[in-house]
């Protein structure tokens, strides 16, 4: 059969027939398990294996978690294999147009004079719902050719579902830093600032997430130092104990070797207490 459409062309179409969720548990993890214990001998975990109990408490996690099975030499990313069910479908029949739409969208956001950003990132922050979208406006906050790009990139972000920038925070929590290198600092530095900003994100989360940063504190550079420090004062009055700033800030002020940041760290110190 050939398809005609009224306003062609069309980049990319693709048909999609979604049937019923299929009945999977964790009784077929433990099938596939029995396939490949041979090279994957040790015990499955159902958490990533640099997670910890923040993480847990930060992520709206599946009842039917995300699986990894693991070989003896656990510290070599290739030796872990993980596998997670694909999210529940309703069972339909559609037709589904592939056309870059939210990306053209988040370009349209830019080209947009900042006045106009104000009015319309809430809308269009209900159409971003996957991590890639998430990278491509850090992306577009970094780019010296948008007017305001910072500005709104925070802006948009902060509008945006806060289980996806919370994930994004707990790669500047792994143990060695081995992943702060995936961003530049001035992304950092958004990221950071946009879930100091968010309504989406419970203030205790937004503190942990921030908290864990500390864990990598010698790796951060001034610029991410800096956002850290304009985090809490962003969500001071949010907080309901402002003790639980002090001693983050008194870190700054004793031990970093910046005068800058010590001195920073002091202004926001004396203002917040």
């Amino acid at each position: 059969m050939r398809v005609k459409f009224k306003n062609p062309p069309l980049r990319e179409v693709a048909f999609s027939v979604n049937f019923e969720t299929l009945k999977f548990s964790s009784v077929h993890f433990g099938r596939y398990w029995e396939m490949i214990k041979n090279e994957f001998p040790l015990l499955p975990e159902d958490k990533p294996p640099s997670s910890r109990e923040e993480e847990v408490f930060l992520l709206s996690l599946p009842p039917l978690r995300k699986v990894w099975f693991r070989s003896e030499v656990q510290k070599n990313p290739e030796f872990l294999s993980p596998v997670q069910p694909l999210p529940d479908l309703e069972s339909k029949t559609e037709l589904t147009f592939f056309n870059n739409k939210e990306l053209d969208l988040l370009k349209w956001y830019f080209q947009n004079p900042p006045n106009k950003r104000i009015k319309i990132c809430k809308k269009v922050a209900e159409d971003i719902r996957t991590i890639e979208e998430i990278l491509e406006i850090l992306k577009w906050g970094n780019q010296n050719n948008v007017r305001d790009g910072y500005d709104g990139a925070i802006a948009l972000l902060a509008e945006c579902d806060g289980n996806l920038l919370a994930q994004l925070m707990l790669l500047g929590h792994t143990p060695y830093g081995q992943y702060i290198n995936i961003f530049s600092p001035e992304q950092w530095e958004i990221l950071i600032k946009s879930v100091a900003c968010s309504q989406k994100i419970q203030v205790m989360k937004k503190y942990i997430l921030i908290v864990g940063f500390m864990n990598n504190y010698n790796l951060w550079g001034r610029l991410v130092k800096s956002a850290i420090i304009d985090f809490f004062w962003i969500v001071e009055d949010e907080l309901d104990d402002i003790e639980l700033i002090h001693p983050i800030l008194e870190r700054f002020i004793r031990k970093d070797s910046d005068l800058y940041i010590r001195k920073y760290a002091q202004e926001a110190l004396d203002d917040i207490s």
